[in-house]
C-alpha cells in the first residue's frame, strides 16, 4: 500500500480518469507525488490494520513504535490504535469469509489495468468492499468509481468462483471526518453495467487528443496541481465569479466582491460542494505566489516575512530520553495517560465493563452537510416540529 499503483487507470485515480479523459496524460507528464506525511501516514495505518487483521497482533501492541516511509517517520500513538482498533471491530462483526490487501485485475473491461483493495468478505447474503480512509477529505461510498471496480474485479477474479451472491455492499470507513465514508448498497447488475460505462472512459482516455472535462475531480490531478491545465483553471474562475467577463476591470479598480446575501440556494450548494477543491486552488496560488516573492519575481501588493515557528520537538527522541531520565528521574521524564474506554473494553469482562457505563460519555454528533443521495437520515427541520401544533 505504501506507493502508488503502477495501472495506467488505477482504481485508487477512476475519479478522476472516469471523467476527464485527458487526467492520464496529465499523470505521465507532470507524475504523481503521493509522498506526503499524510499519505505515508495512512500507508502505515493501512499497514498496521493487515497486520491485526491477518495475524492477529492487537493495535495497541504498535503504540510507541516509529515507523519510516520516504523522509517521513510516523510515530504510532495511543489514539491511532484506538482508531485502528474500532475499524477491526466493525471488520470482525460483518459475517464471511475475509480477504484483506487483495489485488485484483479488470482485464474484463480495461486490458492491463488492476487496483488493490483493502478488504473483500463473502458472506451467505451479500459480498462486502470496505475501503479504508484516513485521509480528512470527505469521501462518500455511493457511486464510488473505486469501490466500484474494486468489487467488479473481486467478483470476477474471487467471489464468482465461491457463491452465487449478487447483492453488493460498498463501505468507505473514515473515522477521522465527521461526514465521510458511509455505506452503500448495489447489485452485480447495476455493478456491470457500470462496468461498461468506465470501459468506454477507458477508451476515450486512448484517443489522439483526450478531452479535458473539469470538475471536482481535479482535486488530485496532477495536470491541475502544477497549474497546467488551463480548462482546471478557467472552471475555477467561473466557478467562484459568476461576473467572469468583469473579473479584470474589478480586479484593476479594486473593487469589493459581489455581494452574496441574494444567492439560490442551488449555486450555493454547488460552490460548498466544490468547496475542496477551491481551497486546493487557493492553496496553490499562494505557493506560486510566495515562490515568485522568493525569487524576486512580481508579486504586487504583497511581500513575504516570516510566520510563527513551529512546535518545538526532540531532534532523537531515544537520546533525549535518556538525558531526561537522568536529569529527572524516570518518573518525571514521562507523563501518564488514562486508558481509554475502547482498550479497557477489551480487557474486563462484559459484565464487568458494563459496570462503567456510568462513567463514559460518548458525546452528541455534530450535524454535518451531505448529498442528498447519502444513506444515513435526514435531521427533522426545526419548522416541521412544530407542523403538528
Amino acid at each position: 500500500m505504501a506507493e502508488k499503483p503502477h495501472a495506467r487507470l488505477a482504481p485508487s485515480s477512476a475519479s478522476i480518469w472516469g471523467h476527464c479523459a485527458l487526467a492520464p496524460n496529465m499523470e505521465e507528464e507532470h507524475g504523481y507525488d503521493d509522498r506526503t506525511e499524510a499519505n505515508s501516514e495512512g500507508d502505515v495505518f493501512h499497514d498496521i490494520m493487515e497486520k491485526c487483521l491477518v495475524k492477529e497482533r492487537d493495535p495497541y501492541s504498535f503504540v510507541g513504535k516509529t515507523f519510516t516511509r520516504g523522509e517521513f517517520e510516523i510515530e504510532i500513538d495511543e489514539a491511532a490504535a484506538e482508531m485502528i482498533a474500532e475499524g477491526i471491530d466493525r471488520v470482525e462483526d460483518i459475517p464471511g469469509k475475509l480477504f484483506v490487501e487483495k489485488r485484483v485485475k479488470l482485464d474484463r473491461w480495461m486490458p492491463g489495468q488492476f487496483g488493490t483493495l483493502d478488504i473483500g468478505i463473502i458472506g451467505r447474503r451479500r459480498i462486502t468492499i470496505w475501503d479504508n480512509k484516513f485521509g480528512r477529505v470527505p469521501v462518500s461510498p455511493v457511486m464510488n468509481f473505486q469501490l466500484q471496480l474494486y468489487a467488479l474485479g473481486f467478483w470476477d477474479q474471487i467471489a464468482r468462483h465461491m457463491t452465487s451472491v449478487t447483492d453488493f455492499r460498498l463501505i468507505v470507513w473514515q473515522p477521522r471526518v465527521p461526514n465521510g465514508g458511509g455505506i452503500w448498497d448495489t447489485t452485480l447488475e447495476d455493478l456491470l453495467e457500470f462496468g461498461v460505462q468506465m470501459k468506454f472512459a477507458a477508451e476515450a482516455t486512448e484517443a489522439r487528443n483526450p478531452k479535458a472535462t473539469p470538475g471536482p475531480w481535479c482535486l488530485y490531478c496532477p495536470g491541475a496541481k502544477a497549474r497546467k491545465c488551463e480548462a482546471h483553471d478557467e472552471h475555477m474562475l467561473r466557478t467562484i465569479i459568476d461576473d467572469f467577463d468583469n473579473l479584470d476591470h474589478d480586479v484593476a479598480h479594486d473593487l469589493p466582491p459581489k455581494p452574496f446575501h441574494l444567492m439560490p440556494p442551488e449555486q450555493r450548494r454547488y460552490l460548498l460542494e466544490n468547496k475542496p477543491l477551491i481551497d486546493r486552488w487557493f492553496q496553490r496560488l499562494e505557493a506560486e505566489a510566495m515562490e515568485d516573492a522568493r525569487m524576486g519575481r512580481p508579486t504586487p501588493g504583497q511581500k513575504l516575512v516570516e510566520g510563527r515557528r513551529p512546535p518545538r520537538k526532540w531532534r532523537a527522541q531515544e537520546r533525549a530520553q535518556k538525558r531526561l531520565v537522568r536529569l529527572l528521574g524516570e518518573d518525571d521524564a514521562f507523563t501518564r495517560k488514562l486508558k481509554s474506554p475502547a482498550q479497557v473494553e477489551k480487557e474486563l469482562p462484559p459484565r464487568i465493563w458494563e459496570r462503567l457505563s456510568d462513567e463514559i460519555e460518548t458525546g452528541e454528533p455534530k450535524p454535518t452537510l451531505v448529498p442528498e443521495h447519502d444513506s444515513r437520515p435526514a435531521i427533522t427541520p426545526l419548522i416541521d416540529l412544530f407542523d403538528d401544533e
